[in-house]
């Protein structure tokens, strides 16, 4: 049996997909406006999100948090989020999964994120 022996001049291995696109100018620019177009769709999503109308949607919260003080309020509804995000992620690739809810989640918890630092740096 032949064994193929790595010469030093090789290059480190790398995941086929940043391989392809360094090989691939078309693809490399597709991706980084895919990418910019996703970055849009949260941005513009979380300027339009309505705590009200939005957040019973996404998650369950138990009433104390919904009668908390602002700052402890917006990081109770973060944690859910982020933990509901973290669920999401899991079922990718499952018949479960709903792409709608994951951007869903990605708005609320940006705009959430900026309300919190908003309120910090008015009381600060």
């Amino acid at each position: 049996m032949k064994q193929h022996v790595m010469s030093e001049a090789s290059p480190p291995a790398q995941p086929d997909e940043q391989r392809t696109a360094q090989q691939n100018p078309a693809l490399l620019d597709m991706m980084q406006r895919v990418n910019e177009a996703a970055r849009q769709l949260l941005d513009d999503g979380s300027k339009a999100y309505d705590r009200a109308r939005m957040l019973p949607r996404l998650v369950v919260l138990p009433p104390a948090v919904l009668i908390a003080s602002e700052p402890e309020q917006t990081r109770h509804i973060i944690l859910a989020l982020l933990r509901a995000a973290r669920a999401e992620r899991a079922r990718a690739g499952h018949w479960t999964y709903d792409l709608n809810r994951h951007i869903g989640l990605n708005q609320a918890l940006q705009a959430e994120r900026a309300r919190l630092l908003a309120w910090y740096r008015a009381h600060t």
